[in-house]
C-alpha cells in the first residue's frame, strides 16, 4: 500500500468514526446554569421579546409542539375553572404533531402546511382562515408557545437555525405586533429511560442549561418551567416508581399533568387575570380513560397515574408555584 493510499484510508476511517460516534455525557452543574443566566447582562439576544400583556381582559394563546404540549395543556381548563376565571375571556389552542422538533415546525411553516389547531381551553373562538400555518399564525395571538422535542431539548445546538426562523415567521405573519413568545422547558425522562443522561436530575440540568442558553442568545425570556415543576415533585411524597411519567417519558395522568397545567397557568395567566394557583382548591379525580384498567398504550406503567385529592393538591400547586418563581432551581 502506498503512503498516499494509506493516508486516504486513515482519513476515511477518521471521518466514519467522527460521524458515527454518539454524543458523550457532559456534567452540567448548578453553577453552570447560574453562570449562563448571568450572561444576560452582557449579551444582546437575537430577539427582543414582548412582555405578557398588561391591562387586558382577554388572552389568546397558541401552543406549538408535540405530545409534551398535550401533557402541559390538558388540564388548563379545570385549573382556570378552579380559580373562577370566566372562560369567555381566554382561549388556549394547541398545534401538535407526534415527536415534532423545531426543525419539523420550521419546515411546516416554510411550506405553509395545512393544519388544524385544537382548542383545549377557554371559549374564545379564533378565525383560523384556510387552516394553513400562515393563516393560523396571522390571528391576533397574545402569546405563542414553542418548545423543542424532548430528545433534542438537552442540546442547545439543536435549536437553531430553526428557532430563529420560527421567530421571524411569527414576527412577520402574526397580526398582533405585541405578540409574546414563550418557551416550555420540558420535563426529564424517568431515570433509566434514556441511554444518555439517564438520571432524571442530570437530564434536568441539561434541559435547564439549554433553556438558559436559548434565553440568553435567542431572547425568549418567558419560560414555562414544566420540567422544574415535575423535578420539584420528584423530591416529594408525590413521586412514584414511574417518576410521575406514565411510560417513562410522557407525564402520568392526574398529579403530573395537573402540576404541568399549574405551571402554564401561573406563568402565562396569573398576571393578566390577577390570579394565583395557590388559591385554587381544584381537584382531579382520574377520568375513566386515565385509569390503569383502560390503558392500551405501549409502555404504560401500572399505578403511574394518581388522582389529585384533598391530601396532595396543595403539594402539587406548591411544586408548580416554586418552579415559576425559580425556573432554574430545584426546590429541596
Amino acid at each position: 500500500m502506498t503512503v498516499q493510499r494509506a493516508y486516504k484510508l486513515l482519513l476515511l476511517i477518521s471521518l466514519i468514526s467522527f460521524f458515527s460516534c454518539e454524543k458523550e455525557e457532559i456534567e452540567i452543574t448548578d453553577y453552570d446554569i447560574v453562570s449562563m443566566i448571568e450572561k444576560r447582562k452582557s449579551v444582546t439576544p437575537y430577539f427582543q421579546n414582548c412582555s405578557l400583556p398588561d391591562s387586558v381582559d382577554t388572552l389568546r394563546i397558541l401552543a406549538i409542539g408535540n405530545s409534551y404540549t398535550d401533557d402541559g395543556t390538558a388540564y388548563i381548563q379545570e385549573i382556570m375553572d378552579g380559580l373562577d376565571v370566566n372562560p369567555n375571556k381566554y382561549c388556549v389552542y394547541s398545534l401538535v404533531h407526534s415527536a415534532a422538533t423545531l426543525k419539523y415546525w420550521w419546515a411546516e411553516m416554510e411550506g405553509n402546511a395545512f393544519c388544524i389547531p385544537n382548542r383545549v381551553a377557554g371559549n374564545i373562538k379564533m378565525d383560523l382562515g384556510d387552516s394553513t400555518l400562515c393563516s393560523v399564525i396571522y390571528q391576533p395571538w397574545d402569546v405563542i408557545v414553542v418548545q423543542q422535542y424532548s430528545g433534542d431539548a438537552i442540546y442547545y445546538d439543536s435549536f437553531n437555525p430553526y428557532l430563529r426562523q420560527i421567530i421571524e415567521f411569527v414576527r412577520h405573519y402574526c397580526s398582533n405586533p405585541q405578540v409574546a413568545l414563550a418557551w416550555q422547558m420540558v420535563h426529564s425522562y424517568k431515570s433509566g429511560f434514556a441511554a444518555l443522561y439517564s438520571d432524571s436530575m442530570k437530564r434536568w440540568r441539561m434541559l435547564a442549561f439549554a433553556t438558559a442558553q436559548m434565553m440568553v442568545y435567542d431572547g425568549i425570556d418567558i419560560i414555562i418551567p414544566t420540567g422544574t415543576a415535575i423535578q420539584n415533585a420528584r423530591n416529594t411524597a408525590l413521586n412514584n416508581p414511574s417518576e410521575l411519567t406514565r411510560d417513562g417519558t410522557h407525564l402520568g395522568y392526574g398529579v403530573a399533568r395537573y402540576i404541568a397545567a399549574c405551571a402554564w397557568v401561573q406563568t402565562l395567566m396569573a398576571r393578566v387575570f390577577g390570579i394565583d394557583i395557590r388559591r385554587s382548591k381544584q381537584l382531579h379525580p382520574l377520568k375513566e380513560y386515565e385509569k390503569d384498567e383502560n390503558q392500551t398504550q405501549n409502555g404504560f406503567i401500572k399505578d403511574s397515574s394518581q388522582p389529585v385529592n384533598e391530601q396532595n393538591q396543595s403539594v402539587c400547586v406548591e411544586c408548580a408555584y416554586r418552579a415559576c418563581q425559580s425556573p432554574f432551581e430545584i426546590y429541596e
